[in-house]
């Protein structure tokens, strides 16, 4: 936690303020957001050497199996 409030220990790349963070969740748009989406799919599958073939993404930690 302390991290996130501190300054970034490089000067060159300071850490977003609570303001621009603000800003950012206020004023970007749908279409962004599934670009954004999009981009965080695409760097993960560049992380490897061979694309996987399949990706699960469980943003449910709850085990349900109804």
């Amino acid at each position: 936690m302390l991290v996130a409030v501190k300054n970034s220990p490089d000067e060159e790349f300071p850490l977003g303020s609570a303001s621009t963070l603000c800003r950012l969740e206020n004023r970007i748009t749908n279409e962004e957001l599934a670009d954004l989406s999009k981009l965080f799919v695409e760097l993960f599958i560049e992380s490897y050497n061979t694309p996987p073939k399949e990706i699960i993404i469980d943003v449910d930690a709850t085990d349900d199996i109804i």
